[in-house]
């Protein structure tokens, strides 16, 4: 299927990956595109699988912190979607507050700007 995927490109999901990542991918991470003859194609494996630049590949994993090695953060973009209550809480709570006060929301905003600006700056200074 990923072979079909990357022929036509199609996105590909891996659902539930862990921390090891087979290898055979490597080529497909690395975007290893290869052209010949006007063909373009990247080697999945012992195989030369026609690329379409459409395909799209994630990988998903239920891992709350995985420690993947260095090179796999090198090859892909990891984003990590971890939620917590006080975070939803946090992102509710502002919603209502820029809904029922606007300028108070716009002023929590503008600290919140200033805080970082200033912890960076004492950073800097130190």
């Amino acid at each position: 299927q990923l072979e079909m995927a990357i022929k036509y490109g199609f996105p590909f999901l891996f659902q539930d990956v862990d921390e090891y990542i087979d290898p055979v991918i490597d080529n497909v991470l690395e975007k290893n595109i290869e052209g010949q003859a006007g063909r373009y194609f990247v080697r999945l494996g012992d195989k030369e699988v026609d690329y379409d630049p459409n395909f799209k590949m994630y990988l998903n994993t239920k891992l709350a912190n995985p420690k993947y090695q260095p090179a796999v953060f090198g090859k892909s973009m990891v984003i990590n979607y971890t939620v917590t209550l006080s975070g939803l809480e946090d992102q509710l709570l502002s919603v209502i507050v820029a809904f029922e006060r606007r300028e108070l929301e716009e002023q929590r905003e503008r600290l919140i700007k200033e805080t970082s600006e200033n912890k960076k700056l004492l950073k800097d200074l130190e």
